[in-house]
């Protein structure tokens, strides 16, 4: 009687969205797989330059409203647990300061994790996109075998959607 429903629908002014509770992340549906809960950051772990994996005592991701909110206060990213095989991932993000900058990378094999601002050498796609300040920006990537990443490389910005899309 008290269990919440496996989804909700949010209505934000300019778009509805579902907002999925942690937990229900695991499974494609209509060939989708939502990698954000909208509530928490399950799936991922941040990596903090000179901090190294699952330290970010400065609070630079957290979650708010909905959305992953990144601070400039260290260069850091987020990385997923898991490995994928392939796939489209599609991000919703939005500059909060003018300067707001991410990098999406895939096919992450190992340590991954942002270094300087910059995305650490290696094997996998990488791309990034500028944001307006306000203004919520989609972006559309190809996965390659591997994890998942997501690069505050400069100023401060939200994630609203992280949703990969069967190969």
């Amino acid at each position: 009687e008290n269990e919440l429903p496996s989804r909700w629908r949010f209505v934000d002014g300019e778009r509805e969205y579902d907002w999925f509770p942690a937990g229900t992340l695991g499974e494609f549906k209509n060939g989708r797989r939502e990698l954000f809960s909208g509530r928490d950051l399950t799936n991922w772990y941040s990596y903090m330059r000179g901090r190294g994996r699952e330290s970010d005592p400065k609070w630079v991701f957290t979650v708010e409203k909905g959305a992953i909110r990144c601070t400039s206060e260290e260069p850091g990213a987020l990385t997923t647990y898991e490995s994928f095989d392939g796939g489209k991932l599609e991000v919703e993000f939005r500059g909060v300061s003018a300067d707001a900058k991410l990098g999406v990378r895939t096919g992450c094999k190992g340590p991954c994790g942002a270094v300087d601002g910059y995305l650490m050498a290696g094997s996998g796609g990488e791309f990034s996109a500028s944001g307006g300040t306000n203004r919520w920006n989609a972006v559309s990537v190809d996965v390659k075998p591997g994890k998942i990443q997501l690069v505050n490389l400069k100023g401060e910005l939200e994630i609203r959607r992280v949703t990969l899309l069967k190969p």
